[in-house]
């Protein structure tokens, strides 16, 4: 058989392992009327606390397994051991961590079988992770055999069915993948030129703060500018940035496809752009620029996006930037299943002479990077 047809093959054997929600989509009054209770209080569990109740929902009560949890969240609901599960009822019990089997699996044995994703909700709600909303689709084969042919190297195309198997059967394999340092990955990261670096969705500076170690910017010419749109993060980031302050430039914008007025939903790590009315007015407005405009004078050598979600925008407000100067693109393609292949195509389309890797960073499903790398 020939490669494209046993990726074929791989594909619809994906299809047959696929594990399934019995509830894809559920409306807010459905969520209303039966309750939800939230399993798992991690950062992405209290992202998604975040967005409810920006929606106006309220929990029941809050599922996790770490005994010091148990009391109450940062926004008093009771916080809560596995156990309570026998008392669930009619609820919805809705997954606030990528660790799906074991959550099937405890729900399972409680005889629950009102349990969703945070996919289900995404017509109303603004959540941004796409954790299973794609694995029951036929129509992406074409894509993802496209994307597979397009990477330059073995462990690429293996780290794309990695990403493709985690959303069809959940079962994460990244572990013997993952590159430490998001970024600066061990066997590329001699090929990229950081000294120009423009980061889009610096959070609180953790990749400032790996940029400052790894390329030692005291030591050379070099400039950073850090994009934060959500506020609370962006203090955090001037306090990192300060430390050299004739080098880092921290702005409190978000960077898309045209200039104008934005609204920012969400907190944290979370916050995205938002194209929906939230019921209590929730979000906030924010500019948004274009790295086109903004660089127009200036020669980048990397930019960097995690921007929840609204990496193609960015990318779209940067193609005269990015035909003009080559820089390395290092592009998050996890918020959205349709990204993995989108952006790399899309790249590949400016014709500019990229290689394209994919790496996946921690042993978790979510920060799988794209990197661009002129030849």
């Amino acid at each position: 058989m020939t490669e494209d047809t046993n990726l074929f093959y791989d594909l619809n054997q994906l299809r047959e392992q696929r594990v399934l929600s019995r509830f894809l989509r559920v409306s807010r009054s459905d969520i209303v009327h039966d309750g939800v209770i939230l399993y798992g209080y991690g950062p992405y569990g209290k992202y998604i606390e975040a967005e409810l109740l920006a929606c106006g929902i309220q929990l029941s009560w809050i599922i996790d397994r770490d005994v010091m949890l148990h009391g109450s969240s940062e926004t008093g609901v009771d916080i809560r051991p596995v156990s309570s599960l026998s008392e669930a009822g009619g609820h919805y019990i809705l997954f606030g961590n990528t660790h799906v089997l074991t959550l099937v699996a405890e729900c399972s044995r409680y005889g629950i079988e009102k349990w969703i994703l945070p996919a289900a909700l995404r017509s109303w709600c603004p959540l941004t992770c796409e954790i299973g909303i794609c694995n029951d689709d036929k129509q992406y084969t074409e894509e993802i055999i496209a994307a597979h042919h397009l990477l330059a190297d073995n462990k690429s195309r293996d780290v794309l069915m990695a990403f493709v198997r985690y959303h069809h059967t959940f079962f994460n394999d990244f572990s013997t993948l993952n590159d430490p340092i998001m970024y600066f990955p061990d066997d590329l990261r001699g090929r990229i030129d950081y000294s120009f670096f423009i980061d889009a969705g610096a959070y609180q500076g953790d990749t400032l703060q790996d940029w400052i170690r790894e390329f030692n910017p005291a030591n050379k010419k070099s400039k950073y500018y850090a994009f934060e749109p959500d506020a609370s993060s962006f203090a955090k980031l001037q306090d990192i940035a300060c430390a050299l302050p004739e080098v880092v430039n921290p702005i409190n914008a978000a960077l898309g496809s045209k200039n104008g007025i934005i609204t920012i939903s969400g907190h944290g790590a979370g916050a995205h752009i938002s194209e929906m009315t939230l019921p209590d007015g929730g979000g906030h407005t924010l500019h948004v620029k274009r790295i086109d405009d903004l660089f127009a004078n200036d020669h980048p050598t990397i930019i960097k996006a995690d921007v929840e979600g609204s990496e193609i925008a960015l990318l779209s407000g940067a193609e005269y930037t990015i035909r003009r100067c080559r820089p390395a693109l290092a592009i998050s393609v996890y918020h959205k299943y349709s990204d993995i292949w989108v952006i790399p195509q899309w790249i590949s389309k400016l014709d500019c002479g990229y290689e394209i890797y994919l790496r996946h960073h921690p042993t978790v499903f979510t920060d799988t990077v794209c990197y661009a790398i002129a030849k």
